[in-house]
């Protein structure tokens, strides 16, 4: 700091001008250097969130499958029940849903006393937004259907709820289900984590979406929607002859 002082000193005043514009200059050249590598830090960091925001887009965000007739019955539908029958029972359900555990009991009840006059179809409708467990336990009815115990599944979904709704190992118990069942247990694992069935759940969502479905459960008959649900077999089965009169 001496030596520079004293160099100073001998400096003349334009050389002392020209000194301080120089030093000027490299500061701004200093300052500017930084300013362009914080602006590129900057893009660097908004380059980032675009991409890990596509990314979360890509993988958090359901595209719904094109449904034009929702009414149709699908070739891929869960059918129980007389092709012929004059009335078809279209339900939209989710399995951790407490009413649709309900239903399922008053469902089947009417089914055995109308017998071969009604039609049953489940479609999966789970509201994940509530029911954490809601698509696995679809995924899990529709694994087991493809060795052709769906309805068996159903039925232990529903009346074994409790057990498995606010499990933070849903799947395991569903295994386990699966094995009760007498199915394959690597096949049910396979079908399970199949994108297939992944698609056949939301097209499923979907086409209760087009039909004006808003909770769970939701049914139609015969295309018109049920308003002001039965409580009981009786009642239910009343509605429904109601309709077809």
């Amino acid at each position: 700091m001496e030596e520079e002082n004293k160099i100073e000193q001998h400096l003349t005043k334009r050389e002392r001008r020209e000194k301080r514009k120089q030093e000027e200059k490299e500061n701004i050249n200093k300052i500017g250097k930084v300013k362009k590598i914080k602006k590129i830090l900057i893009w660097s960091a908004i380059c980032i969130f675009v991409i890990l925001g596509f990314w979360w887009l890509k993988n958090n965000i359901k595209t719904s499958p094109a449904v034009e007739n929702p009414q149709e019955i699908r070739n891929d539908d869960r059918v129980k029940g007389n092709p012929q029958a004059v009335a078809t029972l279209i339900e939209y359900a989710d399995f951790q849903c407490p009413g649709c555990k309900q239903y399922s009991g008053i469902v089947s009840g009417v089914y055995e006393q109308i017998g071969g006059g009604l039609r049953l179809i489940y479609r999966h409708y789970p509201l994940e937004s509530i029911h954490q467990n809601s698509f696995d336990a679809a995924r899990a009815a529709e694994a087991a259907g493809k060795q052709n115990k769906f309805w068996e599944m159903h039925d232990l979904l529903f009346s074994r709820q409790s057990s498995w709704a606010s499990s933070s190992k849903a799947k395991d118990i569903f295994v386990e289900y699966a094995v009760e069942l007498g199915l394959n247990k690597d096949k049910f694992l396979q079908d399970f984590a199949s994108e297939e069935i992944k698609q056949k759940i939301k097209l499923d969502q979907a086409s209760g979406d087009v039909m004006g479905v808003q909770g769970t459960p939701t049914f139609f008959l015969n295309g018109e929607k049920l308003e002001n649900l039965p409580l009981n077999v009786e009642l239910f089965r009343s509605a429904i002859e109601k309709k077809l009169n």
